[in-house]
């Protein structure tokens, strides 16, 4: 990676490992940051209390897709579920999103991955110094997510869902954010307000960060269970 870097020009600046109980069906990742004017740039902790709180797509998302494409043959539910979960891996990138959003004038933005929206939620207030309200009928969650992670013994608010973006704009411009978001047709619902206060409450009563996604522990049992099954 050094060597690679170092001819593309690309400076490595910091480092991140972790230890899993899994096999990754992956070998590597990578984050690139790239150079910008500070005042166009959008930071997850600006959240401003009269803000409205907008996601995208639905939790889950990522989480339900990955499993559905690794391990469909081993999921109780309907094949035509496991194809639609599948599909949503085409949907895990926020970018589109984020720069269409930012045709208002949002004031921050967070990617759901890592514990997913409940995890998100929370690190925007925390933050933020804010407190973040979210009413659990305004979050869609797909059929075929829902499927999934039930079948999982997953709560598709716990798990990471990348592609899936949470923005805070100040309500008096919060349709002019969807509209752009509803030209890309990236599905998106106004979830939640901000207040003055800290923490996030849904309907009413206050939830914390998970700590530690609980797909990893099901992704290691199905995979050793997958591994057991082979001839």
């Amino acid at each position: 990676m050094a060597t690679e870097c170092e001819r593309l020009g690309v400076s490595v600046v910091t480092g991140h490992t972790a230890r899993q109980d899994v096999s990754f069906p992956w070998i590597g990742g990578a984050t690139a940051m790239g150079v910008g004017d500070p005042a166009e740039i959008v930071r997850p902790d600006g959240a401003t209390a009269g803000d409205t709180v907008l996601m995208t797509h639905s939790p889950g998302a990522e989480v339900a897709g990955l499993f559905a494409a690794l391990f469909g043959d081993h999921l109780d539910v309907a094949d035509d579920t496991v194809e639609r979960a599948d599909a949503r891996l085409e949907d895990t990138t926020v970018v589109g999103d984020a720069c269409a959003a930012a045709s208002a004038p949002v004031t921050a933005m967070h990617d759901a991955t890592e514990c997913g929206i409940q995890g998100a939620l929370v690190e925007l207030a925390t933050a933020a110094g804010v407190s973040i309200s979210v009413s659990s009928d305004a979050v869609p969650v797909p059929e075929d997510v829902s499927a999934v992670c039930a079948d999982l013994g997953l709560d598709p608010w716990q798990v990471s869902s990348r592609g899936t973006l949470l923005v805070t704009v100040p309500e008096a411009h919060a349709d002019t954010a969807m509209a752009a978001l509803d030209a890309r047709n990236t599905p998106v619902a106004a979830i939640g307000t901000v207040s003055e206060g800290s923490g996030v409450t849904v309907d009413g009563t206050q939830v914390v960060h998970p700590g530690s996604d609980p797909a990893w522990t099901v992704f290691s049992a199905l995979q050793r269970d997958a591994a057991a099954r082979s001839p």
